[in-house]
């Protein structure tokens, strides 16, 4: 029976665990042509095409990093109520998570009938062709649609370029826009001029709503399918345009990248059908329309019918499959990758989120601005082949597969020794009972009970009864369980009387041991930023964020950091704050930015910044952060950001100055004496909007001034008028931003002049701390009642100023929170203004009773500045408690079910 058991149990583990290891391994799609390639978030897709494996699967993933293109760790996805089509075109569309498959047909492969014309993968749901998305389709598409082209021209516009509708027809054609914001997609097909020859099998890629399309085959007869290096450029804005370079290399099969204002036409198939023949690469300058020489990439050789895409902000062409000097040889398995940074071949791919898009500015073509923004929309990303999203770290359905069956198998583990646990000890019951037994029949005769044997019971006190080398002994209220047990055999009662306190150690041992699991639940132990300068702070709900900046040693020295990114939950105090490092994965390290976050819709914002002293020196200048998912730079809150802020912009401010409306002031550019920014961004619409704000040229903007908004205005306090921090020019000016009016000046200086500022809100009175003076060692303060224009110095102990230190305060809250900075004393990183009392504090608790608004503004400048929209970010209908906090929660529960259905389990076992 043990023997049994056992291999029971070792059957069933094993079983678990190449059922998991089945999952995890690497499926790869084979040798393949004619299939397509396409990015969602940080996993490749492959999809269609023709194989000679025997698989008939036709959907495959594989998640970056690839550390061996090689050895891709590919997987199976889901084809259910898809249909295998070769020579398609895919493109995904982000915000709306999900994936296209466009023409093609069953022309070299059958495994599926029938010629789609249109599939509809939606990654949120992981099904294909809901209905819904099957509409309106043009009735051409129902035939064999050879090799078109497609890519995001600009958000939910899907730009299809060419192909050729069924082998009989005598001419490539077909130039089509998708338009996905309506519930029923709209179909526009593209008139064109005749002379213009749309070609299948072209390179395409696509930056400022522009498309440029490269080469490709233009079919003139059944028989005559020549290759081309027709150049054009495509723009929504006006329509198919010649380009002004021009190529006399001709292109049957092409993909082109993009790196900044440079395209990469590679060339995967010349037409000539040579073996042995190189690819070859052709640079296009956007910012002259000049092409380069053509440059040999080297090895790998041409193929045919090769599939190719880039993950958007990456410098690597990624190409699978195709067959090499077609149709002599067999097809290939094999993935390449194009480091266009490098101009060389790797294998290795990661993802590259730094790489700027659209920050130059082309020259005209034929009279028409190709850099003027979308109607109604703004390109934001480039694409290659098929493809355009950004990249970011949710998982997709294949590695969610692959976890849920982890975490089924590891489940099943832990109670398949739960299992074999409490077998052992019935079997340690079970054995130890015999000599139980033998026990008791040696004190009475054979076949008499208890009750009448000669034996007196008032003198068997006790049994002995040896297990392990140890004399037990039995409960006290043993002689009464006794009574009416025969010695011919033990009843289980009795041995469960005697083995009782055994399984009491058992389960203690089970205690400690899922006490042992739920504590490697627990959170980690708080990490401190340590002494920290250039960074900033923003709050959500009861938490507290710190982002970026430079770690100091007690020299004031930069130092490695651990992290860039941290939280702590309050009520805390300030000598023992609970911070935690918090997921920075996309995030790029800045100092001297600007953090705020949108409690209405969960994002903090980051604006601006530097990184110099970082390894990574090109950012894009705006990063975000949604709190909900724990994901950064979300495609479709950073498509929008203007060009003209795509660089290093030192120690800018920000604030709502309505629940969806963000006032950026001030900042410096590198290298500009002043600062000139002044810039709204509304968060009302998707996608964002954000505008330039004219001012009168009499304003003097600054850096690192203080500000705080009330009432819907925002109030500017002092900062420094230059760049250099060596000169650090302080001002006393106070400015004020209202929506209607604009910028007005107050007619009333601080008391002091400041470079940097901290300011707090408590009903109408504004606090302004003085966090460097520039010619003072200590830290000043002010308060400005708003209701009547007065200012009152005040003076508590004194500190020592702050230079790079950070501030926020949270929502009706009055503590003001000040922390890090660079100091000549040893004050402790964190200091607290309590705003009610006046005083600094060490404890941070949140007073959610402050009222913001009721009050009212005098004139200023003759305007009544009274009409801004309320700032309030009314958080209470927002959830407090975090993901983790939720993942712990459900592990408790998860092992207190377990415990009980065990506990139940044996109770049952037990009475049958």
């Amino acid at each position: 029976m043990e023997r049994k058991i056992s291999s029971t149990f070792f059957f069933t583990f094993t079983f678990f665990l190449l059922t998991l290891l089945t999952l995890t391994s690497s499926q790869s799609p084979g040798p393949r042509y004619s299939h397509c390639l396409a990015t969602y978030k940080n996993t490749l897709y492959l999809f269609g095409g023709a194989t000679t494996a025997t698989t008939k699967d036709f959907f495959f993933s594989a998640d970056l990093p690839f550390e061996n293109t090689n050895s891709m760790p590919w997987r199976k996805e889901t084809t259910i109520n898809a249909k295998n089509v070769n020579d398609t075109a895919c493109i995904v569309e982000p915000t709306l998570g999900l994936l296209l498959i466009i023409g093609g047909g069953n022309f070299a492969n059958n495994v599926n009938d029938g010629n789609p014309g249109l599939q509809v993968y939606d990654f949120n749901k992981n099904t294909w062709n809901d209905p819904k998305y099957l509409q309106n389709i043009p009735s051409e598409f129902s035939y064999y649609l050879y090799r078109p082209r497609a890519a995001l021209i600009a958000p939910k516009t899907v730009f299809i370029w060419a192909g050729t509708f069924n082998h009989d027809q005598n001419s490539s054609t077909g130039i089509y826009q998708i338009d996905l914001s309506k519930a029923l997609w709209n179909w526009t097909t593209i008139s064109h001029d005749t002379k213009m020859k749309p070609t299948n099998g072209a390179g395409i890629a696509i930056s400022k709503g522009n498309a440029f399309i490269f080469g490709g085959i233009n079919k003139v007869s059944k028989e005559n399918w020549p290759p081309t290096g027709y150049t054009y450029i495509f723009s929504l804005n006006y329509g198919l345009l010649t380009a002004p370079y021009q190529f006399t290399l001709n292109i049957s099969d092409g993909v082109v990248g993009i790196l900044n204002s440079k395209l990469k036409v590679l060339v995967m198939n010349d037409g000539r059908q040579l073996a042995n023949q190189s690819m070859i690469m052709v640079p296009v300058d956007l910012e002259t329309m000049k092409s380069g020489d053509y440059v040999s990439s080297g090895q790998p050789y041409m193929r045919d019918r090769a599939a190719a895409v880039q993950f958007p902000g990456s410098d690597t062409i990624l190409i699978y499959g195709g067959i090499p000097a077609w149709p002599n040889t067999q097809p290939l398995d094999s993935m390449l990758a194009y480091n266009m940074t490098n101009g060389a071949w790797t294998n290795k791919v990661n993802v590259v989120t730094n790489i700027a898009i659209n920050q130059y500015k082309m020259p005209t073509v034929n009279g028409y601005d190709l850099n003027l923004p979308i109607s109604n929309n703004n390109n934001n990303s480039a694409s290659v082949s098929s493809s355009t999203n950004n990249v970011s770290s949710p998982l997709s359905s294949g590695a969610l597969i692959g976890i849920v069956s982890a975490s089924i198998a590891i489940g099943c583990t832990c109670i398949g020794f739960i299992i074999v646990g409490v077998w052992q000890i019935n079997r340690w019951k079970k054995q130890h009972a015999i000599q139980l037994e033998a026990t008791i029949a040696s004190l009475y005769p054979q076949g008499s009970s208890l009750s009448s044997s000669s034996a007196s019971l008032s003198s068997i006190k006790v049994i002995p009864v040896h297990v392990d080398n140890q004399v037990r002994k039995q409960p006290k209220n043993y002689r009464e369980k006794i009574k009416n047990v025969h010695v011919d055999r033990v009843d289980n009662e009795v041995v469960d009387l005697y083995y009782n306190d055994k399984f009491k150690n058992f389960s203690l041992i089970l205690y400690l041991w899922f006490f042992f699991l739920t504590n490697g639940c627990r959170p980690v132990e708080s990490i401190s930023p340590g002494q920290r300068r250039s960074h900033c702070l923003a709050t959500y709900n009861t938490t507290l964020y710190l982002f970026g900046g430079t770690e100091i040693d007690e020299n004031n020295e930069p130092i490695a950091t651990n992290s860039i990114f941290y939280s702590a939950s309050v009520p805390f105090d300030t000598s023992n704050v609970p911070w935690q490092i918090v997921d920075s994965t996309n995030a790029i390290n800045v100092y001297d930015a600007a953090c705020l976050s949108v409690p209405s819709l969960g994002y903090l914002l980051v604006i601006g910044g530097m990184n110099k002293a970082e390894s990574n020196t090109n950012h894009s200048g705006f990063q975000t952060y949604n709190i909900q998912k724990g994901v950064w730079n979300e495609q479709v809150t950073t498509m929008n950001f203007p060009v003209e802020l795509r660089q290093s912009l030192y120690r800018p401010r920000a604030t709502l100055i309505s629940p969806k409306v963000v006032l950026i002031y001030g900042g410096a550019f590198k290298d500009v004496v002043e600062s000139t920014l002044l810039w709204t961004l509304n968060m009302t619409t998707t996608p964002w909007v954000w505008s330039a704000i004219g001012y009168n040229s009499t304003f003097s903007l600054t850096n690192s001034a203080g500000i705080a908004s009330s009432k819907g205005n925002a109030w500017m306090f002092g900062g420094s008028l230059d760049f250099e921090k060596t000169n650090n020019l302080p001002t006393d000016d106070i400015s004020v931003y209202n929506e209607k009016h604009g910028l007005l000046k107050f007619s009333k200086k601080l008391p002091t002049k400041i470079v940097d500022a901290a300011v707090g809100v408590l009903n109408h009175l504004l606090y302004i701390v003085g966090l460097d003076l520039r010619d003072d060692d200590q830290i000043s303060i002010s308060s400005l009642d708003l209701s009547n224009n007065n200012q009152v110095p005040i003076k508590i102990s004194p500190l020592y100023k702050r230079q790079g230190a950070a501030y926020t305060q949270f929502s009706r809250s009055d503590a003001l929170i000040i922390y890090g900075g660079i100091t000549s004393s040893n004050d402790a990183p964190f200091l607290i203004f309590n705003m009610t009392t006046i005083q600094w504090s060490t404890q941070l608790n949140i007073v959610q009773n402050i009222m913001d608004g009721d009050y009212n503004l005098p004139l200023l400048d003759g305007y009544d500045i009274n009409n801004g929209d309320a700032t309030g970010t009314d958080e209470s209908s927002l959830p407090v408690v975090s993901t983790g906090k939720a993942v712990i929660i459900g592990v408790f529960a998860f092992l207190f079910i377990i415990l009980l259905l065990v506990g139940l389990w044996y109770k049952l076992k037990k009475r049958a």
